[in-house]
């Protein structure tokens, strides 16, 4: 794994994970992992059932987690597999599709952060995009749920605490805090009133399991959100994208791949790319390498925000756990970006070194600081 964290430490991650696949579509790594870097290979894992996402709740009970740590660990759907997979995942995707809904048609951006993004834009001469990327899809779901504003700032100051419970890597000393963090939220939102209908209609033998689900969106709005609005804006100052069209974010998905990485785990042998791989065998998909497969993309190392195949890209999964979210990051980016460009014309890139979060399965830049654009004179980070 330390390997692929370098690619935070490197302007060109793509020409990294190239090094390091050395053209093939299967290569072993010195820890005994498999490195998995064409489409069709990471393809065929997403959707296989022999390949299984790593369970967190194991090393959670071994570690005498809280036993609401270990129950949400596991009803995250994220984290679990079949058969129990199937069954969260049929109770969230529901619940997923009421929430961002109104009479059938997607939530439209509301006043309310429309709202809230202009008075942290207009206070200040120059902001930090990851600071307001990073907080504005949660805050677009706390406000389809008519969570108020006092109990929408206590939810964001915790979630990122709550996010650590996707980490593989966590130990004793984390889950106190991991647990405050899922009572917290918890807590909050269940003051708002669409929960509460919600819970009235559903079986009190499913409320933990639709309330997890509802921390598991949370949870995804974050990663899904920041990922795509902070490439989505680097996409537009660098001049690749100027038509807020979900073709083009789809493009900026592919060719940016926020999330560079997922693992799997063989639950019995198969035979992949031509090489016999034991049941048990750990592996590491390279979903942006694949996204830049050109079997499947023509030109791929090209940005194409027209590119009639753009959605095809892996950076949300495919399969059983495919991201909930998907859809509604891009419809949402969409609105977003329709707004700001609406309303500002374009933005301008202060300029400042372009470094990244030290994570190994996703690439999401550290700062991006912009400002209005009201001089003839624009600045563009640098391409790679």
């Amino acid at each position: 794994m330390t390997t692929l964290l370098l690619h935070s430490q490197l302007p060109d991650a793509i020409q990294h994970y190239a090094d390091l696949s050395q053209g093939k579509p299967l290569q072993p790594l010195a820890d005994g992992s498999w490195l998995v870097c064409s489409y069709a290979a990471c393809q065929f894992l997403l959707h296989s059932p022999d390949a299984s996402v790593p369970e967190l709740s194991e090393q959670a009970h071994q570690q005498q987690a809280p036993e609401r740590v270990r129950t949400t660990l596991a009803a995250l759907a994220r984290v679990n597999n079949p058969p129990a997979h199937n069954t969260l995942r049929r109770l969230a995707e529901p619940l997923f599709a009421a929430l961002l809904t109104v009479q059938g048609q997607p939530a439209a951006l509301m006043p309310r952060l429309t709202q809230w993004l202009e008075s942290r834009i207009s206070t200040q001469s120059h902001w930090d995009w990851i600071a307001l990327a990073s907080e504005l899809m949660p805050r677009w779901l706390l406000a389809c749920m008519g969570v108020g504003e006092e109990d929408t700032a206590h939810i964001l100051a915790q979630l990122p605490d709550l996010q650590c419970i996707m980490r593989p890597h966590n130990t004793a000393a984390d889950w106190p805090r991991i647990d405050t963090a899922i009572n917290e939220i918890s807590q909050r939102l269940c003051h708002s009133s669409w929960l509460q209908r919600t819970l009235a209609t559903a079986p009190p033998a499913q409320h933990s399991a639709l309330i997890t689900a509802l921390l598991g969106m949370l949870i995804q709005s974050r990663d899904a959100g920041r990922g795509v609005l902070s490439d989505t804006l680097l996409a537009w100052l660098r001049g690749q994208i100027s038509t807020f069209t979900p073709t083009a974010i789809h493009e900026v998905l592919r060719f940016y791949s926020p999330i560079q990485h997922t693992r799997r785990q063989l639950q019995k042998g198969i035979t992949l790319c031509g090489q016999s791989l034991p049941a048990g065998a750990q592996l590491i998909l390279l979903l942006a390498q694949a996204n830049r497969d050109s079997s499947v993309f023509t030109h791929p190392h090209s940005f194409d925000s027209a590119r009639s195949n753009a959605s095809a890209h892996l950076t949300f999964g495919e399969g059983a756990h495919q991201c909930l979210a998907r859809h509604a990051a891009v419809v949402f980016c969409q609105q977003v970006f329709v707004w700001l460009q609406q309303r500002y014309g374009r933005l301008n890139w202060q300029p400042h070194p372009l470094t990244y979060e030290p994570l190994a399965n996703a690439r999401l830049l550290q700062q991006l600081w912009v400002n209005v654009c009201d001089q003839s004179t624009t600045m563009t980070p640098e391409r790679h």
